[in-house]
């Protein structure tokens, strides 16, 4: 990283003719980004820029200003040199550092001046952030301003980083080295004063040895510095702290599939840990190839932006970041990543605190008031921001309310607030932070609208949106155990003695179904009358069910007014039950066609065409990004296919799955192309034990035929699932900016 970011360098007479500059480009300073508290030190190199020698008193001063404020009075330093002439008149003579002790007294950018007065004149801008603040990389780009943990550092070039302030870490093996002795390691590791260990697992034999090598090596030096780059994070860092300095652990979505809620079991990991505040998490930046040197996976800006911008929000806490590595990206990315440390560490960063549900609307009396929390994440105090309040539609001439904000120090928050008028015309209402070169906006744009249902889908009907459904009920029809349900989008049968739908027709297609839509687990048995139940709008058919290893009940509920049906379970055990299998699932006919799928919150949206063939594979949309846990239960994805016959086709967004699924892998969800079959998973590939009872949601969504191999046509059931998780995909995705 280059603090440099104004050169003016300026070589006048001094004395007998002997000219004395200041060389700005070798200015040194003991920190690269100073943080509030810091003593750090500036090296102010003096250069003889003449063909004769100088001997005297030369005296160099410095100045400094916060950002907009008047410089200071100066600091004054006066030393007696001896510089060797130039060579000639190509070249420098010799040089000296002056020395500068500087405690900056508050965060911000500062602008800080060196003077030889009469001869030259040096401008340096710098930041002094509220904390410390690091920037590793896998690599040592010394072209890449904000780069203060360079980890393969050479021996030759220690002396250039640690003059610009950085960390000048030495590569060292871990695990590729893991069956040495700890004598062996505690010898490799001591060779140098900064260390970056690559790589370090979980716990075991391996990692006691390199735990037990950090303790010797704190022993012999305390003040030495280690770097871990981790695969996982592990509950056991708790009892290293104060053995490791940073902890890298490579969470590289380059490798597995760019999904964003693999971050999230990371971040648990060490908050639980309680070393959240060491922890800067390692991004896969560079471009994968296969055997034959095909280019498989290039990251793009978009996706280091997507990252960056999810841990910022997510974690706002953590000190920085990390990537893997400096020189194998593609053109622009890696610099493009170093940019993003500034805008989104270093520089202020203003966001609405609660994406999910940015804008509060409630009465005050009889005043009707909107209400947000703007807070700054950034490393520096946010000075000059302002908001603006847009009521009623753009397109109409909105009403604009513009509110200048406080200066909000680095963590703080302030409330927003506007009254609204009681008029209809007043919605909708916008809250936007007003855009500025002085910091950045993470999440600046907040819509709500006195309308749920305003710009939805016309298939999510109101049921979806909080309200209550209208009118009469779907068609229906009971024969015994058979039961028919319709409405303008499909035809569904119900066997209500097997607890399954065994018949989808959407309108103008054939059967969906080449096999019921039934849950698959033990004690799924001994179904009892099934109760009917008409709403306004909705039929509800609740069928309960019992044995002697559970019991529970689903719901099916069908709607007059939408096509999608919401199938609701319960499954509870009878003590201990040990299940090696679990899930809702259905048999398809093999038909060909095309599909489009995501693999849970966060994940990418993939399109692609069905095999019609024994050519099968596994087209996965509920991969978590992380093992299955009670607290990832919504977060698996949806999928949606369309016969290439013209049949029709089904889309299945998940609402929830069984908290305590069991899993072999984070695969939980499935179509199996070839065969066919489609499958939401609870427990598969391992064995279950559950004693609490579990539920699960999901929502089959038939539709007619549609081309959803092409990234133009919407796919009913993504618009249906982002409605269903719309406060999450506020967090992982952010808002949108229009």
């Amino acid at each position: 990283m280059r603090c440099v970011m104004t050169v003016a360098l300026l070589a006048l007479s001094v004395g007998m003719g002997h000219a004395l500059v200041i060389d700005a480009q070798e200015i040194g300073i003991s920190k690269m980004i100073p943080a509030v508290g810091d003593t750090v030190t500036w090296l102010v190199p003096v250069v003889n820029d003449a063909q004769e020698p100088f001997e005297g008193e030369v005296t160099v001063t410095m100045r400094f200003a916060r950002r907009g404020e008047v410089l200071g009075a100066p600091l004054t330093t006066t030393e007696t040199l001896t510089l060797e002439p130039a060579a000639d008149d190509k070249t420098l003579g010799g040089r000296a550092d002056v020395s500068f002790d500087w405690t900056p007294p508050r965060n911000g950018w500062y602008r800080v001046v060196f003077e030889i007065p009469g001869a030259s004149r040096v401008e340096r801008e710098i930041p002094v952030t509220e904390r410390d603040l690091w920037f590793a990389w896998f690599g040592a780009p010394q072209e890449f301003r904000w780069c203060n943990v360079p980890t393969t550092v050479k021996d030759e070039d220690e002396a250039w980083w640690l003059r610009r302030g950085a960390i000048p870490a030495h590569w060292k093996g871990g695990v590729c080295y893991q069956d040495r002795p700890v004598e062996w390691f505690v010898e490799s590791w001591g060779g140098s004063d900064w260390i970056a260990i690559d790589e370090v697992g979980g716990p075991g034999e391996a990692t006691d040895k390199f735990i037990a090598a950090w303790r010797e090596l704190r022993a012999r030096k305390p003040d030495r510095w280690i770097g871990v780059w981790c695969m996982g994070a592990h509950a056991y860092w708790a009892e290293i702290a104060d053995l490791v300095d940073l902890f890298l652990p490579e969470i590289y979505l380059n490798y597995r599939g760019d999904h964003l809620g693999q971050f999230d079991a990371y971040l648990r990991t060490a908050r639980e840990a309680g070393v959240i505040d060491q922890v800067i998490p390692a991004l896969g930046i560079n471009q994968r190839r296969d055997e034959r040197g095909l280019l498989i996976v290039s990251p793009t800006r978009e996706d280091v932006l997507r990252q960056v911008r999810y841990l910022k929000r997510t974690a706002p806490e953590l000190p920085g970041i990390a990537f893997f590595n400096s020189g194998a990206a593609a053109p622009g990315v890696a610099e493009y990543a170093d940019e993003l440390c500034g805008r989104y560490y270093v520089e202020p960063v203003l966001t609405i605190e609660n994406v999910a549900e940015p804008i509060a609307v409630r009465y005050e009396g009889r005043r009707l008031v909107a209400s947000s929390s703007i807070r700054n994440v950034g490393g520096v105090d946010a000075e000059g921001a302002a908001v603006e309040w847009c009521m009623g539609p753009a397109e109409e001439g909105a009403t604009l309310v513009r509110q200048s904000l406080p200066p909000l120090g680095v963590g703080e928050r302030t409330v927003v607030s506007t009254d609204l008028p009681d008029e209809p015309d007043s919605w909708p209402v916008e809250l936007r932070i007003v855009p500025s070169a002085h910091y950045t906006v993470l999440d600046g744009r907040a819509l709500v609208s006195e309308d749920p249902q305003a710009g939805e889908p016309e298939y999510a009907a109101a049921f979806l949106a909080g309200g209550a459904p209208v009118g009469e009920p779907p068609a229906h029809e009971r024969d015994g155990d058979r039961l028919v349900v319709a409405n303008d989008a499909w035809r569904i049968e119900l066997d209500l003695a097997a607890d399954a739908i065994t018949a989808i027709m959407p309108a103008g297609g054939g059967e969906i179904l080449r096999e019921p839509w039934v849950l698959s687990a033990l004690g799924h048995e001994g179904f009892g009358e099934a109760r009917i139940n008409e709403w306004p709008g909705a039929l509800a058919v609740t069928i309960p069910w019992g044995s002697a290893q559970a019991s529970g009940e689903s719901q099916y509920v069908f709607f007059r007014e939408s096509p999608a049906i919401r199938v609701a379970r319960e499954w509870r055990p009878k003590g201990q039950v040990t299940l090696g299998g679990a899930g809702d699932r259905c048999g398809l006919f093999q038909r060909g066609g095309s599909y489009a799928l995501q693999p849970g919150v966060g994940g990418p949206v993939r399109r692609g065409n069905l095999r019609d063939s024994e050519n099968y594979r596994d087209l996965l949309f509920g991969y978590l990004g992380e093992h299955p846990r009670p607290d990832n239960a919504d977060r698996a994805g949806w999928i949606d296919f369309s016969y290439g016959d013209g049949s029709g086709g089904m889309g299945v967004a998940i609402d929830n799955r069984w908290a305590d699924a069991a899993m072999r892998s984070y695969d939980v969800t499935r179509l199996y192309d070839g065969a066919d079959w489609l499958e939401v998973l609870y427990v598969w590939g391992t064995e279950g034990t559950f004693t609490e009872p579990q539920t699960s949601c999901v929502w089959l969504l038939p539709h007619g035929p549609l081309d959803l191999a092409d990234e133009a046509v919407p796919s009913p059931a993504q618009a249906l699932w982002r409605h269903l998780h719309a406060a999450q995909l506020a967090v992982a995705e952010g808002l949108p900016e229009r």
